[in-house]
């Protein structure tokens, strides 16, 4: 399985927590939501009640016991049931190890997970409401607790992902870490021209393997998750940044700018143009 281990060195992380309780949820319901994002990574524990999600441009009902994921950055729109309960927490990217941001947008199932019983539920919410009571009193709660309480979260959550993807959960540790320093290296040469024979040979290992442990835990290929990889960062300056598309194509390594284009419309669903449009169309509305 994905070990969640972190180094607490970076002094701007921080979190967002708070209840879903039926007060919050009816103010909510009462303000017109709309798709917004966040700059931190969010994740629903239902323990009560349902909701529907709009992410991805699709609209997913669920009911508790649940978990959701939402990536940082992503659109998306939670609209839950008077009756719901549970927690939300976020998470800014600080709280992740280096190289597991695509953990976060692949280990966990977009339309969110039904958790295998209530109890389940209950043990994450109870992780979160530590936190949540910890961070109101800094003198006795320190950040490394902090960090160690998000890590267990996440481990516990996944392991519940595990259960609805038995052949991810057959793999052998030795395949799992590999993932990992496949995901950093991705990371950090993701804007290089690399093939994969380039990536299999820092990793130490055959094009075959690399190819089934990435099949077997994202569902696509190698070449796919550095396709994705380069598109998180494509959105994010798309939506934030002011350079021309060309510019950002180049610079992700991709010498020809219609070939970023319809690589960025095959992953996203939209043009780099229409993308930006639509993420200063929300930012207007705001």
């Amino acid at each position: 399985m994905i070990i969640w281990s972190y180094h607490l060195t970076m002094p701007n992380a921080s979190l967002s927590i708070f209840p879903v309780t039926e007060v919050r949820n009816l103010r909510f319901q009462c303000s017109e939501p709309a798709l917004h994002t966040h700059p931190f990574h969010q994740v629903f524990v239902l323990t009560r009640g349902g909701g529907r999600q709009i992410m991805h441009g699709e609209t997913v009902e669920f009911q508790a016991p649940w978990a959701l994921v939402v990536p940082r950055g992503q659109a998306h729109l939670y609209y839950p049931t008077a009756d719901a309960e549970g927690w939300s927490l976020g998470f800014t990217e600080e709280f992740l190890p280096a190289g597991t941001t695509l953990l976060v947008t692949n280990a966990f199932p977009p339309g969110g997970v039904a958790l295998a019983s209530p109890g389940v539920a209950d043990r994450l919410c109870a992780i979160v409401k530590i936190l949540h009571e910890g961070s109101s009193d800094a003198s006795t709660f320190c950040p490394t607790a902090q960090f160690h309480l998000v890590a267990a979260f996440l481990q516990l959550l996944h392991q519940a992902c595990q259960r609805q993807r038995p052949a991810e959960a057959s793999l052998s540790q030795a395949d799992h870490l590999l993932f990992q320093r496949f995901t950093r290296l991705m990371d950090e040469a993701y804007r290089s021209h690399w093939e994969m024979t380039r990536f299999a040979h820092e990793l130490r290992c055959s094009q075959r393997r690399l190819g089934g442990i990435c099949q077997r835990i994202l569902g696509k290929s190698p070449h796919a998750a550095l396709e994705e990889r380069r598109m998180i960062e494509a959105r994010r300056r798309l939506a934030h940044g002011t350079d021309s598309i060309q510019a950002i194509a180049l610079d992700l390594g991709y010498e020809d700018p219609s070939y970023f284009a319809k690589a960025f419309r095959r992953v996203v669903g939209q043009t780099p143009t229409d993308y930006r449009n639509s993420r200063a169309g929300m930012v207007a509305g705001q």
